[in-house]
């Protein structure tokens, strides 16, 4: 940008020079009518390059974006998986009276799994508020006690983790706006 902002200046001092300075002459007039050539090649070639630089650094930047979301693509099929599984849960108990005791145990038990540790390694911090909404509604004895606290704050930390490791851009896994 900077070596087109200096030519244009150049050009600009090339075609109107400073006061006291005459065009009298027909080679004078053959001067000036160079000087604009040179000017508009130097301004072509000065385009030129800018237009090359920003074309390269938007590719540079869509590559690193599609780089980025294919990184996530693990820890996204992981969270699916685990959402689905939750919400599995969550159908079974928040309806028990069409269900048998042996589905609401199973169902309780594969929830109180994903609420401390299993979903705490993926979930969006949105879920994550609901998740506990849900469990108190749903399983008003359970929650996070001393017992359980190591295993919830393990999970919490090997998010942090991973999202460090594999570089993931935060946007993508807390679902938030980019």
């Amino acid at each position: 940008m900077k070596l087109f902002l200096w030519s244009l200046l150049i050009s600009l001092n090339l075609l109107f020079p400073a006061q006291g300075q005459t065009k009298s002459s027909q080679a004078n007039a053959d001067n000036s009518v160079e000087k604009v050539a040179q000017t508009i090649q130097v301004l072509s070639v000065a385009v030129g390059v800018v237009i090359s630089v920003l074309s390269f650094t938007n590719a540079q930047l869509k590559d690193a974006k599609a780089r980025r979301a294919e990184a996530a693509k693990p820890f996204l099929e992981l969270r699916q998986k685990l959402y689905l599984e939750a919400v599995q849960a969550a159908a079974v108990l928040s309806n028990p009276e069409v269900h048998t005791s042996e589905e609401i145990a199973s169902a309780r038990k594969r929830f109180r799994q994903l609420y401390v540790a299993e979903l705490s390694l993926v979930e969006s911090g949105e879920v994550e508020d609901h998740m506990i909404k849900l469990a108190r509604v749903v399983d008003p004895g359970f929650g996070i006690n001393a017992e359980r606290r190591p295993a919830y704050d393990l999970a919490h930390a090997l998010w942090d983790s991973l999202i460090k490791s594999w570089n993931l851009d935060e946007a993508i896994v807390d679902n938030t706006n980019e």
